[in-house]
């Protein structure tokens, strides 16, 4: 079957990368763009060995968050009023196609992201399947996005400071699983690194909790997983996502053998783990 234009586009804008990290449930929820860069890998022994595959391009899927939401803090309200007053930004401009040149997309004391250039992208025909979602309504941005060259500026303490370094963004807003079936499956992407932080719980708006994502590890060929803790024995819980996924595709699912090599504090108090794929 041929694929609409619209899609067309953006499967070249994949297929022409050299390396992808996929986000899914993002949200606004950028902590990517730092901690899977160069500069922030040159200040860890324990990643160094790795910089030489970080992306060029991050995918950020989400179902509907269309405002930022700040989940840094200590988790009260004063914390957060705090930080829209001092530090607004124009996340919202994503979902309402208006994204333009300078606005900002995240800011805070030590770090900016800022739209250096973007254009919108659709995909005209994304599923949403219903028993997949906790949300009611599809909202009326569903299957729109932006490709976004940004600035990243971290400007902190003479510890933190990373420096200034561009790189790019799709954010689309379309359902986990159907995003992965009909864009990356079908179309046979490759995606380097996948980043499950945000899912689960329904925190996203879905259904199950993202343990699939690494039944895909051989058909998307990932070789980094950035994720909470695993353990296997009791992350088992979307046998019907993968069903799913295989029913017309080539997919099979394998769980992959994991090592870990480095942690950190993502949210408060959360900790975060890089797992290396063997093979």
């Amino acid at each position: 079957m041929a694929l609409p234009d619209h899609t067309k586009i953006l499967v070249k804008e994949l297929k022409g990368r050299r390396s992808i990290c996929w986000y899914p449930s993002a949200g606004s929820d950028f902590r990517p763009l730092l901690y899977l860069s160069k500069p922030f890998y040159d200040k860890h022994e324990e990643l160094s060995a790795d910089k030489d595959l970080l992306p060029d391009l991050f995918i950020m899927t989400d179902f509907q968050m269309n405002e930022y939401t700040d989940c840094s803090g200590p988790g009260d309200l004063y914390y957060y009023d705090y930080m829209r007053m001092h530090h607004p930004n124009n996340f919202d401009k994503i979902s309402k196609g208006s994204l333009r040149q300078g606005d900002i997309l995240y800011r805070d004391r030590c770090t900016s992201i800022t739209v250096k250039n973007t254009f919108r992208i659709f995909i005209d025909d994304i599923e949403v399947k219903k028993n997949l979602i906790t949300f009611k309504e599809i909202p009326e941005w569903y299957g729109t996005g932006c490709c976004i060259t940004v600035e990243v500026n971290s400007f902190g303490s003479t510890a933190q400071k990373l420096g200034k370094w561009e790189t790019d963004i799709i954010y689309l807003y379309a359902e986990n699983t159907a995003f992965a079936k009909q864009i990356l499956i079908q179309n046979k992407i490759n995606i380097d690194f996948i980043v499950r932080v945000r899912y689960g719980g329904n925190y996203g708006g879905s259904t199950n909790f993202g343990s699939w994502l690494f039944d895909l590890a051989d058909t998307l060929n990932v070789k980094y997983y950035i994720t909470d803790p695993i353990n296997y024995e009791h992350d088992n819980w979307d046998t019907g996502v993968m069903e799913y996924l295989k029913k017309g595709t080539d997919t099979s699912p394998a769980r992959p053998r994991l090592t870990s090599f480095y942690e950190r504090q993502w949210y408060d108090n959360e900790t975060v783990n890089w797992y290396r794929v063997e093979r």
